[in-house]
Order: C-alpha cells, then sequence, then structure tokens
C-alpha cells in the first residue's frame, strides 16, 4: 500500500481515551495528514461502538469511517506504560488509522489486527524500529500484489 505514515510514541499514563486518542493522532494532525474533523468522527464511533474497538485485552483499534478528512493513509501508535481505563478495560496499547479509501480501510484494518496478533507471542515486535519494520514489510506485500 502506498501514500502511507506510520507513527510511534510512548506515554507513561493518559487520564482518559480521550487524552491518548489525541496524542496518538497528534503527529498526523501536526502533518496535515489528518484533520480535527476526523478526529471528531473517531470520537463520534467510539462513543457508538465503546468496547468492540478492543482487539485484545489490552488493544484498541481506533478508526472512522474513510473520507476527505484523511489526506493520507496514517497508522499511528501509542504505547501507555500505565494502562489507562477504556469503558470496562485497561489499554496499554492505542492504535489510531486513518484511510482514504474503503479498500486502504480494510487493508489496514486487517494488517493491524495481523500485527496484535503476532505481537501476543512476540512482545519484541511492540520495539518502534521493529514494528516500523514490519509495518513496512506489510505495506510492500500490499504494493506487490
Amino acid at each position: 500500500m502506498e501514500n502511507m505514515h506510520f507513527s510511534h510514541r510512548q506515554l507513561d499514563s493518559g487520564d482518559s481515551w480521550e487524552t491518548v486518542l489525541y496524542e496518538t493522532g497528534q503527529e498526523a494532525y501536526a502533518a496535515k495528514m489528518i484533520n480535527a474533523l476526523y478526529l471528531k468522527d473517531v470520537v463520534e464511533v467510539v462513543n457508538i461502538h465503546e468496547d468492540k474497538l478492543v482487539i485484545n485485552e489490552d488493544t484498541v483499534l481506533w478508526h472512522a469511517t474513510p473520507s476527505e478528512h484523511v489526506r493520507k493513509n496514517v497508522i499511528c501508535y501509542t504505547e501507555v506504560k500505565k494502562p489507562f481505563p477504556y469503558f470496562k478495560k485497561r489499554i496499554k496499547h492505542a492504535f489510531l488509522f486513518g484511510a482514504q479509501t474503503y479498500h486502504d480501510h480494510i487493508t489496514l484494518l486487517k494488517t493491524i489486527t495481523k500485527f496484535t496478533l503476532e505481537a501476543n507471542t512476540n512482545k519484541k515486535l511492540y520495539d518502534p524500529k521493529l514494528m516500523r519494520e514490519w509495518f513496512l514489510k506489510q505495506a510492500q506485500t500490499y504494493k506487490a500484489t
């Protein structure tokens, strides 16, 4: 998949899921890859689906419908050292993705889900360098097909 940005950050803690969400998307927002309306869309999705966006015990995958509010496909990741409350869960790993098209949306959804399954058995994948390499390799795989 072409035209994708990846960011990785760490936080000691998060006061709320909203704080972690905005921190997670901060780099993509500052670089104008997503705009404030996309983040508003994500908040609306969270308010509707709540903990259905949790993809394993400690990982949330925030996203909204593809729109013109996404200028570049992005995967933003934040590791929170002290898990934060998210409805009835405690979250340590937060992903936010934005996609320009429905095809890219499905591709990113599958890719991040695949990553979390692999990271469950290989925690080293959460290392920033290894994670970036993993996602870049996946992007090349999708580009080749």
